[in-house]
C-alpha cells in the first residue's frame, strides 16, 4: 500500500490573509504620515500674501491611502500659483509645479520609513 501524507495549508491561507489585512493597515498609516508631512513641507514654502493658499491645505483619508489637495472654491488661483501659465510672463508654466511638486518628490523617504515602521508594528500584533 502506498505511504499517503496530507498537507494541511489552513494556517498558511488565514496566516497569508492577516498578513494582508497587516499591509493593507500599514499602507494607510504610511500614506496618511506622508501626506501630513507634505501639507507640513508646502504650508511652510507656499507664497504668503494672505495666508489662505496656504490654509486651503488638506489631506484626507481614502480607502487606498491619502488624498492631499491645495486651493478649493475660495482659492481657486492653487494651480497658477503651482503651475504658472503659458503666455504669463509674471508666472511662467513650470512642469512639475513650484511647490506640490518638488516637495512630493522629496516626501518619498519619509513614506518608505513610514510604511516600514507601520508594517513591523502591524505584523509584531500576529
Amino acid at each position: 500500500m502506498p505511504a499517503r501524507v496530507e498537507i494541511d495549508t489552513r494556517g498558511i491561507v488565514h496566516l497569508a490573509a492577516k498578513v494582508t489585512a497587516a499591509a493593507v493597515v500599514a499602507n494607510r498609516i504610511a500614506a496618511m504620515t506622508a501626506a501630513h508631512g507634505l501639507a507640513l513641507r508646502v504650508r511652510t514654502i507656499v507664497p504668503k500674501r494672505t495666508g489662505r493658499l496656504a490654509g486651503s491645505i488638506s489631506v484626507a483619508q481614502q480607502s487606498n491611502g491619502a488624498l492631499f489637495t491645495m486651493g478649493n472654491d475660495a482659492v481657486p488661483y492653487a494651480r497658477w500659483v503651482e503651475y504658472g501659465g503659458k503666455g504669463s510672463s509674471a508666472r511662467p508654466y513650470k512642469r512639475g509645479g513650484r511647490y506640490v511638486g518638488p516637495a512630493r518628490k522629496a516626501i518619498g523617504p519619509v513614506y518608505e520609513a513610514a510604511a516600514n515602521e507601520a508594517m513591523s508594528r502591524e505584523t509584531a500584533k500576529l
